[in-house]
């Protein structure tokens, strides 16, 4: 396309029989084919586009702004990370941490186990052997297990 055309090409497009365009831009697309086809196609492009536009100017409803910002806030109030920011949820998760390592390190405290046999209430059990039992005390090792609680010392 060329300049001339270029420069005139939107006052041509809303209104080709305007006064306003000069007489060369109809005299060269009488002349160029190559000018007139794309000035024909952006014409009807143009009218495609006027259609599709609405008469009037719509207005949004009076609010529509304070309507929506509002709801955006709300959003923001609602996600996981203000849940987790809130002062008496930090101290419920801080009670149920403590709470939960207290659990373990008792359970872990009670189910040790030491060299020479099971712990039980802080007593070790076993034979003369060193073999461990269940505390079925067996006649025969009453002598061990007596021996074991007089050397009992905390």
């Amino acid at each position: 396309m060329h300049q001339l055309i270029k420069d005139h090409l939107e006052d041509y497009l809303r209104d080709p029989g305007s006064q306003s365009i000069p007489r060369e831009v109809h005299t060269h697309l009488a002349s160029c084919s190559a000018c007139a086809e794309e000035t024909n196609f952006l014409g009807a492009q143009s009218r495609l586009l006027r259609a599709a536009l609405v008469a009037n100017d719509v207005e949004p409803a009076p609010g529509l702004y304070a309507r929506v910002m509002s709801r955006v806030e709300e959003r923001e109030d609602d996600s996981i990370w203000a849940v987790l920011l809130e002062p008496a949820f930090g101290r419920r998760l801080a009670i149920a941490c403590g709470t939960l390592a207290l659990l373990l390190g008792t359970y872990l405290a009670s189910t040790e186990r030491s060299e020479h046999g099971i712990v039980q209430s802080g007593i070790v059990m076993s034979d003369d052997r060193g073999a461990n039992f269940d505390g079925a005390i067996q006649p025969h090792q009453r002598d061990a297990v007596l021996a074991n609680l007089a050397s009992y010392h905390e």
